[in-house]
């Protein structure tokens, strides 16, 4: 099993830091793997582009992969799974992503990457933050899926021991008998 996680607009690498100790700690034998090359934005299509392309190459081994995308880094966790055909994907986690906003170009974005508004056949677990001001909550939930608003910002999903914890225990809860 793998855990791939897929960091946001603008996210710099020393950001991911609380994330990476803590995963490589609640899974010491599992491959985790960070797409975190790239510092990009939501209208640089092309740089978008080549992180789906990277995301889709290491999913397309089969191996048992969860996806974890922090804000916009849900949308392109979408389009790797709508583009990684014969991927292994068992779970999508996704924490403030704008799952259903559109607005400053996100609509194009989406569109240019093929994001599709829903994946099919996927455990899917989305949150939003009552207090994100960058993606507000009822954006960041897809239709009929398992979704949980935290009393939390934008940024807290990033940089919070508490939000860290909530999900990784929930990945733990998930996946207990497979570690």
């Amino acid at each position: 099993m793998r855990i791939l996680f897929i960091p946001g607009i603008n996210m710099m690498r020393s950001a991911l830091n609380g994330w990476k100790r803590d995963l490589s700690r609640a899974f010491p034998n599992i491959e985790i793997l960070y797409l975190d090359d790239y510092f990009y934005q939501h209208f640089r299509h092309h740089i978008i582009q080549k992180i789906v392309k990277q995301g889709v190459q290491v999913v397309q081994d089969k191996k048992p992969t969860i996806i974890i995308g922090y804000s916009f880094g849900g949308i392109i966790a979408k389009a790797i799974i709508a583009k990684a055909k014969s991927a292994n994907i068992i779970h999508l986690i996704t924490m403030a992503s704008p799952h259903t906003m559109n607005a400053f170009g996100l609509k194009a974005a989406k569109q240019y990457i093929s994001a599709p508004e829903k994946i099919l056949n996927i455990p899917t677990k989305t949150y939003g933050g009552y207090f994100d001001p960058i993606v507000p909550y009822p954006f960041t939930s897809l239709k009929k899926e398992n979704h949980t608003n935290l009393l939390v910002e934008h940024l807290a999903f990033i940089y919070s021991k508490k939000v860290r914890k909530k999900i990784i225990k929930y990945l733990l809860l998930q996946y207990k008998n497979n570690i």
